[in-house]
């Protein structure tokens, strides 16, 4: 999928939000990360590789008027329950308040058919790309329900609706992944709840999975970044923009619930 062009973010569509993305350090994450912090929000940089969570921060530092950055160094893959509820207060303790959370960290080894896969690659697979999520959301729900318009976001991918051989842990942590929101959202927490395609990309994930497709062949990631940060806007009508890669989006509920 290559997404369609957008009309520009404005400048302060993002102004006094705090969005914590996962896998800032590289990808589709930091070219979130940097999307937002040009929009005015104050973002919060979380991976586990310190020096590119560093270079994201220097990257955001360098922009205009963008709101300084924070990092959180953390390992998805083995963070325990305590220690995403301790991420999620500290960063409302320190910037007073949490608007949405994009998911883009992902974990994935190699293409091999399902007999062939490590345990330990299946746990940690599932374990970053689909329990962590749902466990980081968890802690943050109550703050995303706190504020006008919060929302988190779930980065998948084709092989989330569409099986396919050879995807091994990832293709079935991104099928729950897609379950798992698509259900959250039935259940009408009080945030919007969306999952998102970016399509094939510009990373080293892509590049190592695919390595007789030329570069030159995927779009960079800024571009699906501005559709992602283009839906993390209260502004509904640059949310309405992107409907083509928004497999499940829930409307904020009723204020009462039944």
């Amino acid at each position: 999928m290559t997404p369609t062009p957008l009309m520009p973010l404005p400048a302060e569509a993002l102004r006094d939000r705090v969005v914590l993305v996962t896998g800032a350090g590289a990808g589709l994450g930091r070219a979130t990360a940097l999307r937002c912090a040009r929009a005015g929000a104050t973002v919060v940089l979380l991976g586990r590789t310190i020096s590119k969570l560093e270079a994201c921060f220097d990257a955001i530092a360098e922009l205009p008027d963008a709101p300084e950055a924070a990092i959180y160094p953390m390992d998805l893959s083995g963070a325990s329950d305590r220690d995403m509820h301790d991420c999620i207060t500290r960063v409302v303790e320190e910037l007073g308040r949490l608007d949405s959370v994009v998911h883009a960290a992902a974990h994935w080894q190699d293409f091999r058919a399902m007999s062939d896969v490590l345990s330990s690659d299946w746990a940690n697979t599932l374990a970053a790309n689909i329990t962590a999520p749902w466990a980081l959301t968890r802690a943050a729900l109550p703050h995303l329900q706190a504020v006008e318009d919060g929302c988190a976001v779930f980065v998948d991918c084709e092989c989330a609706h569409t099986p396919a051989a050879f995807h091994g842990a990832f293709g079935v942590s991104k099928a729950a992944l897609r379950a798992m929101v698509a259900g959250w959202a039935l259940e009408n927490p009080g945030i919007r709840l969306h999952t998102f395609d970016p399509g094939p990309m510009r990373t080293t994930m892509r590049l190592l999975g695919y390595p007789g497709h030329p570069a030159e062949s995927y779009p960079l990631p800024e571009i699906p970044a501005e559709a992602l940060s283009a839906l993390l806007a209260p502004d509904a009508a640059h949310r309405a923009q992107i409907a083509s890669q928004v497999h499940w989006a829930s409307d904020p509920p009723p204020s009462s619930a039944p």
